[in-house]
């Protein structure tokens, strides 16, 4: 390709490089030749693309959608999941018959709207799993040394069981990793809930020391109360209080009731007052109206008659004027002593409620000072429990921390022993990628040893040929000897399945029961031996049928033939003898390798070309082709 090879290049059956490098699953070869240009849905003669050859495969090797890297590689460079051969069978139907996973079949028959992507996605994920799988296998290079120089005495393995192989490697990496993961995270919530014990260890020894500190509080006050007058003492002042309010509240009686008479007698002299008033307005009023009455007289000469009433009235009305002026002045002293004896009663009474609230706050005070005495000795009592309680809890939180370490110890001993596990499954991982390429390797060699066989193969077809008629005496001896071989395939198929499962059960237990391993190694040994042999004796018996039969069905008569004579008929297994159209002409005998008439059923014509399936499967070139009338051929 660096010399500008051409790429779409094609052969007589039209295969392009890339039908060629899916058939031997190249897989460097075919991402090199995508990213190149290569048409993903190229078809040949026969109506076949690359993807075709591509889950033929991956059915034949029961991979996983993520392990059939070629059909993930043709579908992400876009080809086409609709393309049908010559017999009409897409690739998820190829697949189908070949008895792929049900994982690739859904994906080719349900791809979604952009399966290109979801293809590359998967190829992503794929080799982000290789690329870990690779960091772990570098930091493993000795163990890996020594296990590969363990088994350079294994016998090779067939492609199918190292990728089975592999396969359950890679689920239990998974597991191991998933297990890995889960106790990392268990690994975490213990370190929290290890953070948490810790962080509620120094709340409770803060609570401990704010106990500690009211504790010392506590003790300056009974200390400060101890220093104090004594509880007698203390008795004693608070009865002199009491007894000398006892008094103060009696004056204040007193008080209030001199008070009281003070304010009767007070508006008694008012009420007097008023009279005095009342009648001094009266007085004034008849002065007024003898004045005016005297003027009136004068006026009318009457001097003489009046005079005497009026000088007397005069001096009525002044002595009452006198009266009531020595009464108004007796009532304003008293008053103005009245007025000055309330202002000292006032001002005794605000001396006497001040030293009333004086004494109260001391008394409050003293009441406080005691109360808070007693609130501290509660707090006190309060505080001892809780430090009582907090040091239980913390004696329960220090045991269940010691256990949560111990915990932790033993989880990170388990973790330690996964890494160790993993580790050596990453190594057994590798060793198996290893010999499948080794075992590729080897295939491809078989395959070149194929190719010269099958020339030699046609060299010896024709002595083959020549041998045919001295062969034909043996046959049924060797059709019996078949027989015996076909019964022993099928007996040693039996073992082949029981094998198989004998191999997986003893790959999963392998790391504790040696014994097994070594017998699932000779039975695996057995097993290649015994298969060897089936393939050589099945070869060797098609080898003596020829390379080339020719078989002759006689077809029965039709409705519309029923008057008409038959003119063809068997006359033994290898020979028919066909009338002419003139009686007079002698009938014509044909010589075949089997002759099939009406009696004959599918499941007789079948008989003697199901050994040509195991050929096509073991990788010879078989044709099945089918002479109908007018020449047509049919596959």
């Amino acid at each position: 390709m660096s010399s500008r090879a051409d790429i779409a290049v094609r052969t007589a059956d039209q295969d392009t490089p890339l039908h060629f490098a899916n058939c031997f699953q190249q897989l460097e070869t075919i991402e090199l030749l995508l990213k190149a240009g290569a048409d993903p849905s190229a078809a040949n003669s026969f109506g076949v693309v690359p993807l075709h050859v591509a889950v033929a495969y991956a059915g034949l090797e029961r991979l996983e959608l993520k392990e059939a890297k070629a059909t993930l590689l043709l579908c992400a460079y876009g080809a086409r999941l609709d393309a049908r051969d010559h017999h009409g069978h897409t690739p998820a139907a190829v697949a189908r018959m070949a008895g792929a996973r049900s994982s690739l079949i859904e994906f080719l028959e349900s791809p979604g709207e952009d399966f290109r992507a979801a293809a590359q996605d998967l190829l992503n994920a794929v080799d982000e799993e290789a690329e870990d799988f690779a960091a772990g296998s570098m930091s493993l290079k000795g163990i890996q040394s020594e296990k590969t120089a363990g088994s350079e005495g294994l016998a090779p393995q067939s492609p199918s069981m190292a990728r089975a192989r592999a396969s359950s490697y890679a689920g239990q990496d998974m597991q191991l990793t998933e297990e890995n993961s889960r106790l990392a995270q268990e690994n975490k919530r213990l370190q929290k809930e290890l953070d948490e014990a810790r962080a509620n260890i120094r709340h409770l020894q803060g609570l401990l020391d704010q106990s500690r500190s009211t504790m010392e509080r506590l003790k300056s006050a009974r200390l400060s109360v101890s220093e104090a007058p004594g509880a007698e003492a203390f008795q004693a002042v608070r009865d002199d209080m009491e007894k000398e309010m006892g008094e103060l509240r009696q004056r204040q009686q007193d008080l209030g009731r001199d008070r009281e008479s003070w304010l009767q007698e007070r508006e008694s002299l008012l009420r007097q007052l008023e009279e005095a008033a009342e009648k001094q307005e009266r007085s004034e009023a008849v002065v007024k109206r003898l004045t005016a009455e005297r003027n009136e007289a004068l006026d009318r000469n009457v001097v003489k008659d009046v005079s005497r009433p009026s000088s007397a009235v005069t001096r009525q009305a002044a002595e009452q004027a006198a009266e009531l002026t020595q009464k108004s002045d007796e009532l304003s002293q008293k008053d103005a002593a009245l007025f000055a004896k309330e202002e000292a009663l006032s001002q005794k009474d605000a001396e006497l409620q001040a030293k009333v609230q004086a004494e109260q706050e001391a008394l409050e005070a003293l009441q406080s000072k005691d109360a808070e005495l007693e609130r501290l000795t509660t707090d006190l009592q309060a505080a001892k429990s809780q430090v009582d309680r907090s040091s239980k809890d913390l004696e329960e939180k220090v045991v269940e921390l010691s256990q949560k370490e111990a915990d932790v110890q033993s989880r990170k001993t388990e973790i330690q022993r996964l890494h160790g596990e993993l580790e050596r499954q990453a190594g057994e991982k590798e060793e198996m990628w290893k010999n499948l390429t080794e075992l590729r390797a080897q295939h491809k060699e078989l395959r070149e040893q194929q190719s010269k066989t099958s020339q030699e193969l046609g060299a010896a077809q024709i002595q083959l040929q020549e041998r045919e008629v001295e062969l034909e005496g043996q046959l049924k001896e060797k059709e019996l000897t078949i027989q015996k071989l076909e019964e022993d395939t099928a007996q040693l198929t039996g073992q082949v399945t029981e094998l198989s499962g004998v191999r997986e059960r003893a790959e999963q237990a392998e790391k504790m029961l040696e014994p097994w391993k070594k017998r699932t190694e000779e039975i695996h040994e057995a097993f290649q031996k015994e298969q060897a042999l089936r393939k050589r004796y099945h070869n060797q018996m098609q080898d003596m049928k020829g390379a080339i039969r020719v078989f002759a069905r006689i077809r029965p008569k039709v409705a519309r033939e029923a008057d008409q004579e038959i003119s063809v008929y068997r006359r033994d297994a290898f020979s028919l003898e066909c009338a002419a159209k003139d009686k007079k002409s002698a009938a014509k005998d044909y010589n075949f390798d089997a002759v099939f008439d009406e009696h004959n059923s599918q499941e007789d014509v079948f008989a003697d070309c199901r050994g040509l399936i195991g050929s096509a499967v073991d990788g010879f070139n078989v044709t099945v082709p089918r002479a109908q009338l007018r020449g047509h051929l049919m596959h």
